[in-house]
């Protein structure tokens, strides 16, 4: 970008940059700086633009300008001047130089860092994966800074004040995001919850701990899988992990039976009753009979739903008659 000119200006006309991501000086590294310029001068001059009047705003170098504002307020005048490289930035160059800068040198908190990028998508309407192309940083990261916001503002306050670690912070996130009746819920099974989530905002307890304990509160209120007791195999129960795991050899083979219950008449794919020698086997639009088994999203295409509830009913009292036991994941 092309540079207009190298200028100073009073320190009392330059202003911050409106996307600057670090929310406060730290005063012991300013009154360092300030040090370091007296001794060995401005190593780096700052970069900024023209704003309104006379006025400029800088893109990155806001800790120089309060060392040189320290200096002023110790009685130097010397340095009311301040220098600045001045540059046509763009909005967005503008939000891209204040976070990388920073981000360089460490200087910002993890609250800081996620509420920079929340800024520049607000501003901008960038797509988190546009974010993390024109930071430079994982897409992935990008997304966990967010989902960090949606904490309390008081363990915000911890993660940015280093008192409670980020991965801590984030292991809490499933119990912030439960409802008013799962909170109730939760604490009448587990009547110690609330103290041991103050325990864990303490800092005192590792990220890998809060996680597991979690994990049991999350299992109780919203249990992944429902297993159903069936009949065991050789004193054993055989354990399948998803009905696509049973091959056609592990069912057994029919075996005709006298039973006084009526039978229930085969329906063809147009709910009509047919023939009981006719075949619900057949592969729909040349698919095999296991990759039709428990489709998540219902009958496959040419297949009614009275057709499909049949032959899952069949499978699944084919399983049973095995001896297997199915996992039904709960929807």
């Amino acid at each position: 970008m092309a540079l207009l000119n190298q200028t100073k200006r009073d320190i009392d006309l330059i202003d911050p940059n409106p996307w600057q991501t670090r929310q406060a000086e730290d005063p012991q590294h300013v009154e360092e700086l300030a040090q370091s310029i007296l001794k060995d001068g401005l190593m780096q001059v700052p970069s900024g633009r023209n704003s309104e009047g006379d006025r400029c705003q800088l893109a990155f170098g806001h800790s120089r300008l309060a060392a040189f504002k320290l200096l002023v307020a110790l009685g130097r005048d010397e340095y009311r001047e301040f220098p600045i490289n001045i540059h046509p930035f763009s909005d967005e160059n503008m939000a891209i130089a204040a976070f990388s800068e920073n981000d360089k040198r460490k200087n910002l908190n993890p609250v800081e860092r996620a509420r920079a990028i929340e800024k520049m998508i607000a501003d901008f309407g960038w797509t988190q994966q546009e974010v993390a192309e024109r930071l430079q940083i994982d897409r992935s990261s990008i997304s966990n800074s967010l989902r960090m916001l949606r904490m309390p503002a008081q363990v915000l306050i911890a993660v940015a004040a280093d008192v409670i670690p980020v991965r801590s912070a984030m292991a809490l996130l499933p119990y912030y995001e439960l409802t008013p009746l799962e909170l109730n819920a939760l604490e009448e099974h587990f009547p110690e919850s609330a103290d041991s989530v103050s325990l864990f905002r303490s800092g005192m307890i590792n990220s890998d701990a809060i996680r597991k304990t979690i994990s049991i509160w999350m299992d109780y209120l919203h249990p992944n899988v429902e297993q159903i007791a069936l009949p065991e195999q050789n004193d054993q129960p055989v354990f399948v992990e998803s009905a696509s795991e049973v091959q056609a050899t592990d069912l057994p083979e029919e075996t005709p039976q006298e039973s006084n219950e009526s039978e229930i008449a085969p329906i063809d794919f147009d709910g009509e009753p047919v023939d009981d020698n006719s075949n619900l086997n057949e592969p729909v639009n040349n698919q095999t009979e296991e990759s039709l088994v428990f489709s998540p999203s219902g009958p496959p295409e040419g297949e009614t739903p009275a057709a499909y509830g049949q032959r899952m009913s069949r499978v699944a009292g084919e399983l049973i008659k095995s001896g297997k036991l199915l996992k039904i994941w709960s929807r």
